[in-house]
């Protein structure tokens, strides 16, 4: 599956499934900003990711956090998209609204059936 020209958010991506995913999307061509790096975890860098041309973006070196509209919009500008143009699952009703707030799709993360479901609507060929 190729995620070119994606730009994929990957919270949680300091270590475990966060940074497998961050692994895994990177190699697809995505580019890629790390959200949920605890202080004190060394996060990832493009070295420990894969070679390339690809984004690396901390959220936490934004200036603004979630669920603020601002963080959204900064990382955006970061990534070089409009904001309207990410697609954000969160598992925190307040995380969504703030992202919905400014200008992203945005879904609460209920389960792997339903994200599937939405990936597959929004175009991502998921199979």
């Amino acid at each position: 599956m190729s995620f070119e020209k994606k730009v994929i958010i990957v919270t949680g991506a300091a270590r475990g499934i966060g940074a497998a995913t961050a692994r895994l999307m990177v190699e697809a061509g995505a580019k890629v900003a790390i959200d949920g790096v605890p202080r004190g975890v060394s996060p990832l860098t493009i070295a420990d990711l894969t070679p390339g041309e690809h984004t690396v973006a901390l959220t936490s070196d934004l200036g603004a956090v979630k669920p603020d509209q601002e963080a959204f919009h900064r990382l955006a500008h970061r990534l070089g998209v409009r904001p309207e143009t990410l697609l954000f699952f969160d598992d925190d009703a307040t995380y969504v609204a703030g992202a919905r707030a400014a200008g992203l799709t945005a879904y609460r993360f209920e389960g792997a059936e339903e994200l599937v479901s939405r990936l597959t609507e929004v175009g991502f060929d998921v199979a």
